[in-house]
């Protein structure tokens, strides 16, 4: 209250035990109304008409707990305190002071992370989202893609040896692609072409084969592709035998071409692997380059 000289906490109504992430979201027309999504064992939506000196769970559906270590986003309508937004998988509207939520944004791409409300018109949304920027004019039962601006997230991007070159990129939870670095008049929509499923991670294709592109989506899965015939083959390294552990790879995991032979590959998972035909089959190169698990259950870099 002091403009930060001195803090108390306010905990008090949330559960006992270790606390996660802690998302705020404040009434405009009644600050003293928080709402607060909770990361814990069971997590929640609490509510409090105090300031925060008292908190009251009013939810513990799925509507407010999906994936609360990434979503954990909250909206208080600036016109009525009463009415609350929560964006994950898709977007839930309460009108009820988050008792009770409705299904909306069905119409958008998923994994929503970001609103914008109208001050002046709360009918009036524009939502972020994996897929682009949505625009509702209905509280958000009918939303508008708008396909206007250039706003797509690319993980990796990589080029080929031709004249003029082409681009083959990852691109977030949409795939990959690959698209001509120049065209007469501009490079237009119908120029990009899918070459790849699930969250677009490394693509690249064969240094001498124009046929041939490899692509890698989440957890290390990684593919060939034949252009030509519309053909795709897993390529990812696996375990050769039942005793042996299973591969752990990132979630985006590091995939290479190599510079010496026009058919070499590289994968990295906790070891380094090495594919001289173009993923047909792979060799071992490092031993297991983690040393320990951490605390959460990931794993450390051996240094």
């Amino acid at each position: 209250m002091d403009g930060g000289e001195t803090w108390h906490k306010i905990h008090t109504g949330f559960p006992a035990g270790n606390l996660g992430r802690i998302n705020i979201a404040i009434a405009p027309t009644r600050p003293a109304t928080l709402y607060s999504l909770l990361e814990a064992r069971e997590t929640a939506l609490y509510r409090s008409n105090s300031m925060g000196e008292q908190w009251q769970k009013v939810n513990d559906t799925m509507s407010v707990k999906m994936r609360p270590y990434y979503f954990s986003n909250l909206w208080v309508d600036p016109q009525d305190e009463n009415r609350v937004y929560t964006p994950s998988l898709t977007l839930f509207a309460s009108k009820d002071g988050g008792k009770t939520f409705d299904f909306k944004g069905s119409s958008a791409h998923s994994d929503h992370h970001a609103l914008w409300i109208n001050p002046s018109n709360p009918r009036h949304l524009i939502l972020g989202t994996d897929g682009g920027i949505y625009i509702s004019y209905d509280q958000g039962t009918h939303f508008r893609h708008v396909g206007t601006l250039p706003v797509s997230q690319l993980y990796h991007v990589s080029v080929d040896r031709d004249t003029p070159y082409n681009l083959y990129c990852g691109l977030q939870d949409n795939g990959s692609w690959t698209a001509p670095s120049a065209s007469p008049g501009g490079i237009v929509n119908k120029q990009w072409r899918s070459v790849g499923i699930g969250d677009g991670f490394y693509v690249f294709r064969h240094p001498l084969d124009k046929d041939i592109i490899y692509y890698s989506w989440q957890g290390g899965k990684l593919r060939r592709y034949h252009r030509n015939s519309g053909e795709t083959k897993n390529i990812a390294p696996f375990p050769e035998s039942e005793k042996e552990s299973p591969y752990r790879f990132n979630w985006n995991a590091a995939v290479a071409l190599s510079h010496h032979n026009p058919n070499g590959l590289y994968a990295g998972a906790q070891f380094l692997f090495y594919s001289p035909d173009c993923g047909d089959s792979w060799q071992k190169l490092s031993p297991d380059l983690t040393r320990r698990r951490s605390l959460n259950g990931s794993f450390l870099l051996r240094v």
